[in-house]
């Protein structure tokens, strides 16, 4: 986890068809974030950040295209794109179990 000196609220922004909050998150001697809040919704929508990069500064964005309520009624993003100067990654989370069983074996490598 990574904890921020300082915490702006930005003018707000329309990315797309959402009108959003913008947060600017920042830590001395670090990169700055950019948290993008839906005002329909006060769920995270976009976050976006210029790490350090050797020859340029990239920033990365990671958008939050949806969220499911899980059995405890908690809110989890479960897709989300990674939007890098490389490519675009997609995570899609297709189920969570709370507090479910987990057998030890899946933690130990090949038998040699």
């Amino acid at each position: 986890i990574t904890f921020y000196d300082e915490i702006l609220m930005g003018p707000d922004e329309k990315l797309g068809e959402k009108d959003c909050f913008v947060l600017t998150l920042k830590k001395e001697n670090n990169f700055d974030k950019k948290i993008f809040v839906d005002k329909a919704t006060y769920l995270i929508y976009v976050i976006s950040e210029t790490p350090y990069h050797l020859q340029k500064n990239v920033t990365l964005k990671t958008f939050i295209n949806s969220y499911n309520k899980l059995e405890n009624g908690f809110l989890m993003a479960d897709s989300i794109t990674k939007d890098l100067e490389a490519g675009t990654i997609k995570l899609t989370i297709l189920e969570v179990k709370i507090d479910g069983a987990i057998d030890d074996n899946m933690f130990n490598g090949p038998e040699k």
